[in-house]
């Protein structure tokens, strides 16, 4: 039983990245992973934050200017 909860638990959050990565722009994916994991900006490269996001390192460099 657990091991189906934690499957299942895992399953919806692959869905919901894939379905925000289709249809949000670049801008709600950076906003949705600052709102959802914020500590992860300091634990992890702006490189692999934007491969992540499926953007590149150049996009994300302007999106987090114009957030200052």
């Amino acid at each position: 039983r657990l091991g189906r909860l934690i499957t299942e638990q895992n399953l919806i959050a692959i869905e919901q990245y894939h379905q925000g990565f289709h249809h949000l722009s670049a801008l709600d994916r950076y906003n949705d992973l600052l709102a959802s994991r914020p500590e992860i900006f300091k634990r992890v490269s702006l490189s692999t934050i934007a491969s992540y996001l499926g953007i590149t390192n150049e996009t994300l460099s302007r999106i987090r200017a114009k957030q200052s």
